[in-house]
């Protein structure tokens, strides 16, 4: 059985200690910014409008999806 506390410690680490960033693709710097509130990612045009929010608490992964958005 999974031990839910243990999840949620886990989690409360994550978002503990995520932080925020950026990106450059294609000369455009998108800009990543945590919400401790609600554990999610919310990334910015270069312009400072909202693109995407991306559901993780790792900077690592929000990047990885914001490049796969573009490649696609």
């Amino acid at each position: 059985m999974m031990d839910l506390n243990k999840c949620l410690d886990g989690a409360r680490k994550m978002a503990a200690n995520a932080k925020d960033g950026t990106l450059k693709i294609d000369g455009q710097t998108y800009t990543f910014k945590f919400d401790a509130a609600a554990w999610n990612y919310q990334v910015l045009n270069p312009d400072g409008s909202e693109l995407h929010i991306y559901n993780t608490k790792s900077l690592k992964q929000a990047r990885q999806w914001l490049r796969e958005y573009f490649a696609n």
